[in-house]
């Protein structure tokens, strides 16, 4: 909800409405509405900008920007706004303790839909690995080297990690990366039609 949803929407005209009917013809009065009717267009907009800029989802250019350079975000790509802020939004799931539900909530942060993760024995010596299935959900720019940027800062190093990406047949060539492994080899992401 908009702070100002109950505001005029033709400050000139509420103005005029506040002066007697007489000065309705008189062409000086109609001139210091309009300029005072404009002031207060755009003072609406500005105070409604920066009650914006105080949420992420909502937030201007600007305000991303100035995110990106605090939390030293170096995306590689040229992005969309509304994917700066999701990307942006993840980074405060939380980082630390490592749990299947953080993951989870991370994940649902970039993507907007759920994720099942589990820790699988992966060998005969005994070793496990984490195993994240997600789905692609309500994003069409998912870059999971993105994703996994953000999930290598919570998963510790020794723990091996695979995601697979649930995803429509519709949507398969629209990803733009399908496979990638981290520099230690501990992270595998496959974007396949997977379940």
């Amino acid at each position: 909800m908009r702070i100002h949803d109950n505001a005029p929407t033709n400050w000139h005209d509420e103005i005029a409405s506040w002066f007697p009917t007489w000065y309705q013809n008189v062409l000086e009065m109609d001139a210091l509405w309009r300029t005072w009717g404009i002031l207060l267009d755009r003072l609406q907009a500005d105070i409604q900008r920066v009650l914006d800029n105080f949420f992420l989802t909502r937030c201007d250019e600007e305000t991303i920007e100035f995110w990106e350079e605090f939390m030293n975000i170096k995306l590689a790509v040229q992005h969309s706004l509304e994917y700066r802020r999701r990307y942006i939004m993840t980074h405060f799931s939380g980082f630390g303790k490592c749990s299947a539900t953080q993951i989870k909530n991370i994940i649902r942060q970039y993507t907007g839909s759920g994720a099942s993760v589990s820790f699988e024995k992966c060998d005969l010596d005994g070793n496990h690995e984490l195993i994240i299935i997600m789905e692609n959900g309500e994003v069409e720019d998912m870059y999971l080297q993105d994703l996994q940027s953000i999930l290598e800062k919570i998963i510790p190093a020794h723990i091996p990690v695979t995601i697979r990406v649930n995803k429509e047949e519709s949507t398969a060539t629209g990803y733009p990366m399908t496979a990638m492994t981290s520099m230690d080899g501990s992270m595998h992401v496959t974007a396949e039609n997977y379940g």
